[in-house]
Parts: structure tokens; sequence; C-alpha cells
């Protein structure tokens, strides 16, 4: 059973987060602790970011006087009055802002130091080792392309995408989560509101992750079978010249490359739909939160400069949650190289034995 047939067998099922976590603490090998505390630094950065946003509630109401308190005579020293209270509200979300950008900063150091390249090295060492001593029988089996696409392309792959992947999810999740419970001490019922959007993407992520990991895995077994076709073709092709028979084997070669080009074009065309779907609900949903929010100021139950702050958060929190699903799709290309790189370690080596006697 070659590397693309494991694949197929172990993973007709969604892999669960836990193991894909897993599996990528394994790969990080002795930068397991380092990417974890990385990992960590993205998601308090996220929240920290949360608590900045959710700050400018009380700072304009600070700022926005109540409709009928505005006499002229007193316009000015109630003005300074209300400076007074928004300064500390100022300062803490500019603070709050300041260590949110230093501690994702911080955190992305795993990669720009250089920690996240020595991880694909290693991974890489490992790789050639095994292939040093798998079974030649179990070798010859595997395309030399498949096997090059899961040493290079794979690793590539899992390790490369890895903390971005990570951020663009805290920014969509952690953020507003830690935005809308801060703003439940002053209206609850906004927070709640805010707070019971995120159930509404449970249900629609579950739906099309199934989908995606469908779809990740066919892409990345057509993109394993091109890149061992082509380079199959690169290494006979001074013999095919030479035989005049170059044109023959290029038809299979536009073969497989019409292949990966119909599953990328079913992948997007497929993942249009549900999409737009999904963004769609959630944007309905913050417009639900607006609306309430509208009508309870309205009946004089809302202040108008929660209500406003609200309005910023909403317009800060919609594209990145309109946009969760689909950074979700990253972690499938993830789970899938995964996939390979541990089935192909997986290979038993062949005995290393030991002479019985060394000569002098």
């Amino acid at each position: 059973m070659n590397v693309t047939e494991s694949v197929d067998t172990a993973a007709e099922s969604v892999t669960p987060l836990r193991q894909t976590w897993q599996r990528l603490m394994r790969s990080a090998g002795p930068h397991a602790a380092a990417l974890r505390r990385s990992i960590a630094g993205l998601g308090l950065a996220a929240a920290l970011q949360g608590l900045a946003l959710a700050c400018m509630a009380p700072l304009f109401v600070a700022l926005l006087p109540e409709a009928g308190d505005m006499p002229s005579r007193v316009a000015s020293s109630a003005a300074d009055v209300r400076w007074r209270q928004a300064l500390p509200w100022l300062w803490a979300l500019t603070a709050l802002g300041l260590a949110a950008h230093v501690l994702r900063w911080r955190a992305q150091g795993f990669d720009y130091t250089g920690q996240m390249a020595e991880v694909g090295h290693r991974l890489r060492l490992r790789l050639g080792e095994q292939l040093r001593r798998m079974p030649l029988l179990q070798l010859q089996d595997k395309r030399t392309g498949e096997v090059n696409a899961v040493v290079l392309g794979n690793v590539d792959e899992h390790l490369n995408h890895a903390l971005i992947v990570f951020n663009l999810l805290a920014q969509a999740v952690i953020t507003p989560l830690a935005a809308g419970l801060a703003l439940l001490a002053w209206d609850w019922r906004l927070g709640l509101a805010m707070l019971l959007v995120f159930p509404a993407l449970a249900p629609l992520y579950r739906w099309r992750r199934r989908a995606y990991a469908r779809g990740m895995r066919a892409l990345a077994q057509a993109n394993a079978r091109c890149s061992g076709d082509v380079l199959e073709y690169t290494q006979g092709l001074p013999v095919l010249r030479a035989a005049r028979s170059a044109g023959a084997h290029a038809a299979h070669l536009q073969q497989s490359f019409a292949r990966l080009e119909q599953l990328q074009a079913e992948s997007q065309r497929k993942g249009s739909q549900p999409n737009v779907l999904i963004a769609s609900v959630v944007e309905v949903g913050l417009l639900l939160v607006m609306a309430a929010g509208v009508s309870w100021a309205v009946q004089g139950s809302l202040n108008v400069a929660v209500l406003a702050a609200v309005a910023v958060m909403l317009a800060r929190f919609a594209e990145p949650l309109s946009s969760f699903i689909s950074f979700t799709s990253t972690l499938d290309l993830m789970e899938t190289a995964l996939e390979r790189i541990e089935a192909l370690l997986a290979v038993p080596p062949l005995p290393q034995l030991s002479p019985g006697q060394t000569p002098l």
C-alpha cells in the first residue's frame, strides 16, 4: 500500500482538530514547546484586541452627551468633565491595543527568527533518514515524484501556514468573544446578542469542514500524482526523444494536468455558494444585533453612545467572522500534509543488525 492509498483508507471521516494539533506538535519535535507558546501568544493578543475594542463603549459614553444635556452656559465645563472621564478609557484602549500588537509580534517571532524553518529542516532530515532505512521492496512501490511531494511540498504546506492560520482564526473567534464578554458589563442584552452569533457558526463549520476535507485530500492526491508524472517524464525525456516517443508520453502528462485542473475548478465551484451562504448568515446575524440595538435605543433603554460603539465593533468583526469557514479550509490542507508525512514515517524500517564481533 502506498502513501496515497494509506491516506485514503485512514481518512474517510473528518479528522478531529485535537488529533491535528497532536500531529502538528509531534512534527515540531523539540520546537513543540516554543510553537505552543507562539500560538498561545497569538490567542492572548486576540483577546487583548477584543478588550481594547470593548473599551470604546465607555469611551463613547463619556464623550457623547445624552440628549438634553447641553445647556450653552456650561457647555465648556461639561466638555472638560467628559474628557476627564474619557481619558482613562482612552489610555486603556491604547495600552491594550499596543500590548496586543507587541504580543502578536513576539508570538510570530517563531517564524521570523527562523525556528519554523528549523522545524522544516529537521522534519526533512527525519524523512530522509526514513527513506534510507525503508525496505527497498516498499520504496520501489512509491513513485519518485510522490515521495518528492511528501518530502518537499507537504512539509511546506503544513508548516509555512501554521502561524498565519492560527492568527486569522484567533482574530475571527477570540477577538469577538472577548469583546462580547466585556460588553456584558455595559449592556447585557447587546453583549448576549453578540455572543449568540457564534453558536450559529458551529453547525455551518461542521457541515462545510467535511466537504473541505474531502476536497483537500483529492487535490493533494492529484498534486502528488501530477508531481510523479512530471518527474518521470522529465527523467525519461532524453530516451523518449531518442525513440521519437515524447509526444505519446506527453498525452499522459496532459491528462494528469487536466485532471488536476478539473479538481481545482470543481473545488472552487462547489465552495463558492456555501461560502456565500455562510457569509450571508454571519452578516444577517450581525445586522440583527444592530437592529436590536437601534430598537432599544429608540425605546430609550439603551444609551446611543453604547450603540455607536457596538456599530464600530460589528463593522470590525464582520469580515473575519464571514471568512472564518474559509480560514478553516487551510487546516484541512495541513491535516492532509500531516497524514502523508506520518504515513511515510510509519513504514517499519529494516532492522539494523550489529556485527557479532568487531575485527581488530
